[in-house]
C-alpha cells in the first residue's frame, strides 16, 4: 500500500447540539491536576451492541448522544445524518434529528426537530432501533437502513459495512468521576437505496460511502477538551481517519488520538492511542493553532504526521445566536471551527505507508 491518494472532501455537520445551556453556568476547573484514563486496553470487536444506547447515564446532566453519518454520495445526490439523544436540548429525556438528503431534480430536503420526551424512542436491547421526528434508524453492526420522510419526499438506504466497526482500544476517555467521552467508529459504509419525490412519484437510485460514529459524552462543559482535531479523507480505494484531543489543563494538557486506513473492506493500520505532539503553532485572535501533528503510538510501532497547507473556512459556532445570548455564553466558552487543506501520513513496520490529502478541523471551545 505504498501509494499516493488524493481523496474526496467529506461533508463536515455540527459536532456538539446546544450552546446556550452554558450561559447559565461559571464553572471553574478545579485548581488540583487528575489523570484521565484515554482509549485503555486494546480494541476489541465491534457488535451490534455498540449501537445501543448508554441508557445507565442517560439521567446525567450533561448526558449527550450522537449517531452520526458523514456521507459522499455519488452524482448530484447528497446525504448528511446526525440522530441523537440529548439533556441540553431541549427538555431533560429530548431527542434530535438533522437530516438532509437531495437528488438530481429534487430540492435539497432537511429534516431539524427537536422532539421532546415520549415522541419518540430508541431500543435498549437488540434488536437496535432508534424512530422519531419523520426520521428511522434500524440493524446491527454490519448493515443498517435508514428511512426518512419530509412533506415532498421520501429516503430508504440501506447501509452495509464495507470495513468492520472499530473503537481505539476500550473506545473510551474516562475522566474520574465527572464523566466520560466514548466513540465507535465504521469507517466505510456502502450505501445504496432511493429518494423518491412524492409529489411526482419520481424515484432515483442514489448510492455513495459514508462514514459513521456512535460517540457518547456526559462531561460538564469545563472538564470537556479545549481542542478536538480531526482528518478525514475519503477515497474509492482508502479512507484515513483521525481524531485527537487536547486534555484540559487539570487533566494534564497532554494531545492523545487515534488513527485508521481502511482499504478493501480490512483495516490496513489502526493506531488505538497516538500521543499526539502538537507543533507549528500559529497565532489566530488570542488563541494559537497548531498546523502539524505527530502522532506516535508506541503499541502498535505506527507513527502519523498531519500538516496543514491552507486555512479555508472559520465558523463561529454562536454567530446564530442573538446577540445577548452570545455575549452572554462567550464569557464562559467561545466555540470555533476551523477548516483546513491538509494532508497526513501514517506508516508501520513493514514499509507499510499512506498518504493523502483532505480536510482538516479544529473544534475550539476555550
Amino acid at each position: 500500500m505504498n501509494e499516493t491518494t488524493t481523496a474526496r472532501m467529506p461533508r463536515t455537520g455540527a459536532a456538539w447540539p446546544a450552546l446556550l445551556f452554558l450561559a447559565a453556568l461559571a464553572a471553574s476547573l478545579p485548581a488540583a491536576a487528575y489523570e484521565a484514563l484515554v482509549f485503555q486496553g486494546q480494541p476489541v470487536e465491534v457488535t451490534a451492541a455498540d449501537l445501543l444506547p448508554h441508557a445507565k447515564v442517560a439521567d446525567k446532566t450533561f448526558y449527550s448522544e450522537n449517531y452520526l453519518f458523514n456521507c459522499d454520495m455519488d452524482g448530484k445526490a447528497k446525504l448528511q445524518v446526525k440522530l441523537g439523544a440529548s439533556n441540553v436540548l431541549g427538555k431533560s429525556g429530548s431527542s434530535f434529528a438533522d437530516v438532509s438528503f437531495s437528488a438530481p431534480g429534487l430540492k435539497s430536503q432537511r429534516i431539524q426537530k427537536t422532539v421532546p420526551p415520549g415522541k419518540w424512542s430508541v431500543s435498549t436491547t437488540l434488536p437496535f432501533k432508534f424512530k422519531g421526528a419523520g426520521v428511522e434508524l434500524a440493524g446491527d453492526h454490519k448493515t443498517l437502513r435508514i428511512t426518512a420522510a419530509t412533506s415532498a419526499a421520501a429516503l430508504a438506504v440501506d447501509l452495509t459495512s464495507a470495513t468492520p466497526g472499530w473503537k481505539p482500544g476500550n473506545g473510551r476517555i474516562e475522566f474520574g468521576d465527572q464523566g466520560y467521552f466514548s466513540i465507535v467508529v465504521w469507517p466505510s459504509l456502502e450505501a445504496k437505496g432511493t429518494i423518491t419525490d412524492t409529489r411526482s412519484g419520481k424515484v432515483t437510485a442514489v448510492s455513495g460511502t459514508c462514514i459513521f460514529n456512535h460517540a457518547v459524552s456526559t462531561l460538564p462543559p469545563e472538564f470537556m477538551p479545549d481542542r478536538w482535531f480531526y482528518f478525514r479523507s475519503e477515497g474509492h480505494k482508502a479512507t484515513l481517519l483521525f481524531q485527537g484531543l487536547l486534555l484540559p489543563e487539570a487533566w494534564g494538557a497532554k494531545a492523545f488520538g487515534w488513527a485508521l486506513v481502511s482499504e478493501g473492506g480490512k483495516l490496513k493500520l489502526a493506531a488505538p492511542r497516538l500521543a499526539l505532539t502538537l507543533s507549528d503553532a500559529r497565532p489566530r485572535g488570542d488563541i494559537s493553532l497548531p498546523w502539524a501533528i505527530i502522532g506516535k503510538d508506541s503499541a502498535s510501532g505506527i507513527d502519523c504526521a498531519l500538516k496543514a497547507s491552507k486555512l479555508r473556512k472559520v465558523v463561529d459556532r454562536l454567530k446564530k445566536l442573538p446577540a445577548f445570548e452570545a455575549a452572554l455564553v462567550r464569557k464562559f466558552i467561545n466555540p470555533v471551527r476551523y477548516l483546513f487543506d491538509a494532508s497526513m501520513e501514517c506508516a508501520a513496520a513493514g514499509g507499510i505507508r499512506f498518504r493523502t490529502d483532505g480536510e482538516y478541523i479544529i473544534e475550539t471551545l476555550r
